[in-house]
């Protein structure tokens, strides 16, 4: 395994056990500090890969499951970026939430972003377009999350 595919796995595979540990943690401030720690991680990873699919355009990584394309790298940046600004601003949104509430919420946030950074690494047509589905169901708990009526209807649709 070369070290751009060991980082794409990484991309990808830390926000998924992220949002299985935050499950585990107890400590609402344990978790903020999990959240953030495996955000910044991901978003400095995302940069990285984008950075090298954009110096080497002619160049790109192809694997069985990856595909690194300079499209790909700059898709792959911006997921990174505004993942790390989603869990920036999530406590300000989870104020006076259980913490139920905020965990139910980490873990979709997570799942959803592992998601969402796998479709630009996806190395072929049939993976990237379930992972595009899959992306539809965890948004889809996001989007319904607040509860109200209006939420819930547009988590159906």
């Amino acid at each position: 395994m070369t070290s751009v595919e060991a980082a794409a796995l990484a991309v990808v595979a830390l926000p998924a056990l992220a949002a299985g540990a935050l499950a585990l943690v107890g400590s609402p401030r344990a978790a903020r500090t999990v959240a953030l720690g495996v955000a910044v991680v991901v978003a400095a990873l995302s940069l990285a890969l984008a950075a090298r699919a954009l110096a080497r355009p002619d160049d790109p990584v192809a694997g069985a499951w990856l595909a690194l394309d300079a499209a790909g790298g700059v898709v792959l940046a911006v997921d990174g970026v505004v993942g790390l600004v989603a869990v920036l601003v999530s406590p300000a949104f989870l104020a006076g939430r259980s913490a139920a509430a905020r965990r139910s919420y980490a873990m979709a946030l997570f799942a959803f972003w592992s998601l969402l950074l796998a479709v630009p690494l996806a190395g072929n047509l049939a993976a990237a377009w379930l992972v595009v589905e899959a992306t539809t169901a965890a948004s889809a708990l996001l989007v319904g999350f607040s509860g109200r009526r209006h939420a819930r209807e547009a988590a159906w649709k």
